[in-house]
């Protein structure tokens, strides 16, 4: 999938790099500059630990608010990367302009039961700096992808 992104994000006229270095210890799975902006997508599978099974939406909701407050302030755009056959839960408190204390307190709660005190407490104190810019859906077998900005 990541390469699919990276080849229309080329096609759109980006310079694109693949797994891109961030910081010491993050790195982007798409990273891609132009038109005076920068972008990085992270590609979401969906993959599930069996363990969280019963809490499917809300660990999937916590992991994109990690990947959000990880990679979202290190660039101009944040996307989130799924095949288009998936529908993953986009954590509102995140959406660009939305943010609401009490819905990044009730997502903070979810982060800490899945990830820790700290990713809670960062998304507490960045996460109405750190905002998803919108989806990407791919379309795997056509190789094309559907954006969304929100």
């Amino acid at each position: 999938m990541q390469l699919i992104v990276a080849e229309k994000l080329r096609e759109l006229g980006f310079d694109v790099s693949i797994e891109h270095q961030i910081d010491d210890v993050h790195i982007a799975d798409v990273y891609a500059q132009g038109y005076d902006r920068s972008l990085i997508v992270e590609v979401e599978t969906g993959y599930l630990p069996p363990m969280f099974i019963d809490r499917a939406e809300e660990y999937m909701e916590a992991k994109i608010a990690v990947k959000a407050l990880k990679y979202s302030c290190a660039a101009d755009e944040f996307y989130v990367a799924t095949p288009s056959y998936l529908r993953l839960p986009i954590p509102r408190a995140l959406l660009t302009g939305a943010t609401n204390l009490s819905e990044l307190k009730v997502l903070g709660a979810k982060v800490r039961d899945f990830f820790g005190d700290k990713w809670e407490a960062l998304l507490l104190n960045k996460g109405s700096e750190c905002k998803i810019s919108g989806a990407m859906y791919v379309n795997i077998s056509k190789r094309d992808i559907y954006i969304v900005k929100f």
